[in-house]
């Protein structure tokens, strides 16, 4: 960052503040939380100032209006004030009341020299930047302060505010300070970070494997834009398995009586390998070279969840150390996704949902995505919603306690019932179903996630002996389970979506289970009218592509999780950020 005269620096990155004038300053909640979601965590909040400079906005807005200006962390380019506008614009309207604002949103940026507001009023001294936007600078810094123009706002030339802005300007400069004191590899690194959040095309892979542990799933994927604006083109998926020594290493990991601190350590590194070789393996297939790749988004592989519903600590743990990814890709690698939400008192869990409100949202159609992997989760995106409408939740048990026990009742001949055909020849057993149907998990409300804690092994080895004492014979027994399954489902729509659903959309190794898609499209057509249930055409690669474009808004700056759906007390950005400088600059 190079330095002129009058302490002014350069404008490579400039910070983002933005001030809300509103009459309801108690009804601000939803409006940050949805500006947060767009330009990242907050760094610098005024208290409410009155606003008594004009009476301009009183007619539209009411009377006593205050305003508060806030400043986030994240630094822009300053191209990207237009958009930010556009933004600010389409958030006024959506939360108008009989075509009248109450929030009035001024977004605008600040550097060492200036302060600039964006507007969608044309006058001589503003520039035009696009889609009707313009910019003006309001204020200049000069000798040890700022300073109003002749055309500056009343208001912005009081001291309280002067005060603001030169709180907000030292809180830039300490940015980039702290910028201009990395070394120069990390320096460009930061860089190429800042050339993410431009809209031309990046290329990302996205890694992940499910609480299956059958392989992992990577996706190259073309990205676009950010945000709202998000294209994300498939290019090539493949499935790459687990070497069946490490799978059962993995599973032995799972039981804690089996699970040793130095085994773990072992693992969490050869898991990074397996996710390491399924990147270079995708791209191989695509006949794409791995330099091109921008960054790669890792799930890693889930060991243990403990929600806030469970007994002990709220944590959670995914191993595939991104350290070996980077290193042996030399690519970066956006990783860990969960725990920034359970910090905040969040489940951690689902975090896909705002992926699929990016991609999935309609103006005409109510959507529920419904991804049946180990275990079942939904996201249900009602018709013209918002992100705080989107519910989501994990229903129950998936594919695992099916795989489960056919691996039991086979002796490990069959590690997975294919197509469903063992379960196709059996009868749903009453008996065993009503005791299935007890487990505590069903009844409680969302927030909530689950794991292998609760349907694993132990609960499939538990399920195997109640049919033994039932004389439910195996294929009975995966009848059981497999309905048990679907049940879940559609138990937990009555329960707890209160909307229409037009369509059912499903993803997931269970998407190919035939008598479980059966089961599911029967029990659906049965309880709601209307409703079609349809196989996600990218089924296979939905959560890994996911994670790649989870990747790109951590880059960028953006929270990705939805504290409606996983119970955290705010917004917050997800993912931990492993560089590999000397290697792309």
């Amino acid at each position: 960052m190079s330095v002129a005269t009058d302490n002014v620096v350069s404008e490579q990155w400039v910070k983002p503040i933005l001030g809300l004038l509103t009459s309801v300053p108690d009804q601000t909640e939803s409006v940050y939380a949805e500006i947060i979601a767009e330009l990242g965590p907050v760094d610098f909040q005024t208290d409410w100032i009155p606003f008594e400079s004009t009476t301009y906005y009183q007619e539209e807005m009411g009377s006593k209006l205050q305003r508060q200006f806030i400043s986030f962390s994240n630094l822009i380019d300053p191209s990207q004030l237009a958009d930010i506008k556009c933004v600010t614009n389409r958030l006024e309207k959506h939360f108008s009341q009989n075509n009248k604002r109450i929030f009035n949103l001024d977004p605008g940026y600040l550097t060492s020299a200036k302060l600039v507001l964006a507007t969608t009023k044309n006058f001589a001294h503003r520039i035009y930047l696009h889609s009707g936007i313009f910019a003006e600078i309001t204020l200049t810094y000069r000798g040890r302060g700022f300073h109003a123009l002749e055309w500056t706002y009343p208001d912005y030339r009081t001291p309280v505010y002067l005060q603001i802005f030169e709180k907000i300007r030292q809180k830039y400069l300490n940015q980039l300070s702290q910028i201009s004191s990395l070394d120069s590899a990390n320096h460009n690194y930061s860089n190429r970070r800042l050339n993410l959040t431009e809209n031309t095309p990046k290329y990302a892979i996205g890694l992940m494997s499910g609480t299956s542990a059958d392989g992992v799933d990577a996706a190259l994927v073309s990205i676009k834009g950010n945000g709202k604006s998000t294209q994300a083109e498939l290019i090539c998926s493949v499935c790459y398995p687990y070497p069946l020594e490490l799978r059962q290493r993995i599973f032995n990991l799972f039981q804690t009586e089996q699970s040793h601190v130095d085994e773990l350590c072992q693992v969490n590194f050869l898991v990074g390998q397996i996710f390491a070789e399924a990147a270079t393996r995708v791209v191989e297939i695509a006949n794409f070279d791995l330099k091109n790749i921008d960054f790669i988004g890792s799930h890693g592989q889930t060991i243990y969840h403990l929600p806030p519903t469970e007994i002990g600590t709220p944590s959670t743990l995914q191993i595939g150390e991104s350290a070996v990814i980077a290193n042996q890709t030399n690519r970066p690698v956006v990783s860990d996704f969960r725990v920034a939400d359970i910090a905040l008192g969040g489940h951690g869990a689902p975090v896909v949902p705002y992926v699929d409100f990016l991609i999935h949202h309609q103006d005409e159609k109510s959507v529920a995505l419904q991804n049946i992997g180990g275990i079942s989760n939904v996201t249900f995106i009602p018709k013209n919603a918002r992100p705080e409408d989107i519910i989501a939740f994990d229903s129950g048990p998936g594919n695992m306690i099916i795989d489960a026990t056919i691996e039991i009742v086979t002796n490990g001949q069959k590690k997975y019932d294919e197509d469903g055909v063992m379960a196709a020849q059996g009868q749903v057993n009453k008996g065993l179903l009503d005791i299935l149907s007890k487990h505590p998990y069903l009844k409680l409300p969302p927030p909530k996630s689950t794991g292998r804690e609760s349907f694993g092994w132990a609960f499939a080895q538990k399920t195997v002996e109640n049919a033994k004492k039932l004389g439910v014979s195996d294929c009975d027994l995966l009848a059981t389970v497999t309905f048990f399954t679907t049940q879940t489902i559609v138990n937990h729509y009555q329960d707890h979506i209160p909307f229409v659903i037009d369509e059912i959309r499903v993803s997931g190794g269970g998407a190919h289970n035939r008598t479980l898609m059966k089961n599911l499209s029967t029990l659906a057509e049965a309880t709601f009218k209307s409703v079609s249930v349809i196989v996600d055409e990218q089924s296979d690669a939905k959560e890994a592509i996911a994670f790649a474009i989870l990747a790109n808004e951590t880059l960028v700056g953006h929270c990705t999780n939805l504290p409606n759906v996983t119970g955290s007390i705010r917004p917050t950005i997800l993912g931990k950020i492993t560089p590999v400088p000397h290697k792309i600059l």
